[in-house]
């Protein structure tokens, strides 16, 4: 029989609830009044960041460039881009010999010095061209031999009617005094229809091969055409004259007139300028291309330019007097070009006709350095935007609406 212990093994401490120390209490009740000041101290910020995001206000943008009607600008003229961004030039009249195209071709043919016979002294590009030449010389022949053969025929013709009347006349009257029959003069009325047949039939066959030269002798002369040599300038050519050939696009075909004034400027010959003319225009436009090959006519006694050289060509030299403005005036849309000319304080959108660009001249500004000639839109005196005028294309494309300046219609 095991003996009963006297003393118990569990704690006394065990069967007690376990309770916080003051210290923890107090940490945790200090704590909760820091966060509670907190929240109450930054409670605007921390609704502010929970709360949903407020929709921005608008604000409302006021237009510097406005419509006022069709064709019409408004400038706030408190602005700063009218103030300090936007530039006014005054349109001038000058007297240039600045050329209305330039265009660039090359040496197409050239008429040497020294050779015997006038017809072998051209000289060509392309072999092509050559060729058609010397076609065309036949072809010439050609039809001066025809033209000679048509004459004849009808010469004989005509003689062998003469002949052969005369004969059936007198037959007819010997036969009145009973010398001939009826039989002979019925032979000579015969002979004579006979002769007449085979001779129109001769005459027609001879004119047929001379139409049909002259019909070889133009096609070959077309051919010629367009590739820019003239005929007719070969025929009466004087020593030393040289043809050159270029593309003129169809837009600027109103420009070219036969006998108008042009220089040329050659890569081989840096510095030096060749006088010459327009000659003749090609007889169609180029369906690939859109342009029409003009011919040029230069003198060069001294040989120096030979068939395929290029050249950049300059038209209408004439002395002239234009109207001009600075460049960066010029403002394009669709497919015309438009300046903004001042009305007071507004600005009209107008539609002007340009030129090629003026060679910078020394006692020239900046702004004024490269200039536009106007043929038309604008006068002497008139104000226009120079600098700046960029700035103001989208409310000048805005003024060309039908309806600008008018949002009820």
């Amino acid at each position: 029989m095991s003996a009963i212990p006297t003393h118990s093994t569990i704690s006394p401490d065990a069967t007690r609830p376990e309770t916080r120390s003051p210290i923890r209490r107090l940490a945790f009740g200090v704590v909760f009044v820091v966060v509670a000041a907190v929240v109450f101290w930054r409670w605007e910020q921390i609704a502010h960041f929970f709360a949903p995001p407020e929709p921005k206000p608008v604000i409302e943008k006021h237009e510097v460039a406005s419509v006022a009607s069709p064709g019409l600008l408004i400038v706030d003229p408190d602005s700063s881009l009218r103030k300090n961004r936007l530039g006014i030039a005054v349109a001038r009249r000058e007297e240039v010999q600045h050329p209305l195209l330039n265009v660039t071709g090359s040496v197409m043919a050239r008429l040497a010095v020294g050779k015997e016979h006038a017809e072998a002294r051209w000289d060509f590009a392309a072999a092509d061209v050559a060729a058609a030449y010397g076609d065309w010389l036949k072809a010439r022949a050609d039809e001066t031999f025809a033209k000679k053969q048509v004459d004849n025929v009808q010469g004989l013709h005509e003689a062998r009617i003469k002949y052969l009347t005369t004969a059936a006349n007198l037959s007819k009257q010997l036969v009145g005094v009973g010398t001939d029959t009826k039989r002979d003069l019925d032979k000579a009325d015969s002979e004579l229809k006979q002769a007449d047949i085979q001779g129109q039939k001769d005459i027609f066959e001879a004119e047929t091969t001379h139409k049909t030269a002259i019909r070889t002798r133009g096609l070959l002369e077309r051919q010629l055409l367009q590739a820019g040599v003239d005929p007719a300038v070969v025929l009466r050519g004087a020593e030393g004259l040289v043809l050159i050939v270029a593309d003129v696009p169809e837009t600027k075909v109103s420009k070219v007139d036969p006998g108008q004034a042009c220089e040329a400027r050659f890569v081989s010959f840096p510095g030096k300028t060749f006088q010459g003319k327009v000659g003749r225009l090609g007889p169609s436009i180029s369906r690939e291309k859109r342009t029409l090959r003009v011919t040029f006519e230069l003198n060069d006694p001294q040989q120096k330019l030979l068939p395929g050289m290029f050249a950049d060509i300059g038209l209408g030299t004439e002395t002239r007097s234009l109207i001009t403005i600075p460049a960066e005036a010029v403002l394009h849309s669709g497919r015309s070009d438009y300046v903004l000319k001042e009305e007071g304080n507004a600005f009209r959108v107008v539609e002007v006709q340009v030129e090629e660009q003026l060679a910078p001249k020394p006692n020239d500004t900046a702004a004024n350095a490269f200039r536009l000639p106007v043929s038309s839109g604008i006068s002497e005196g008139d104000r226009v935007v120079s600098a700046g005028a960029i700035l103001l294309k989208p409310a000048m494309v805005k003024a060309l609406q039908p309806h600008a300046g008018h949002p009820e219609k």
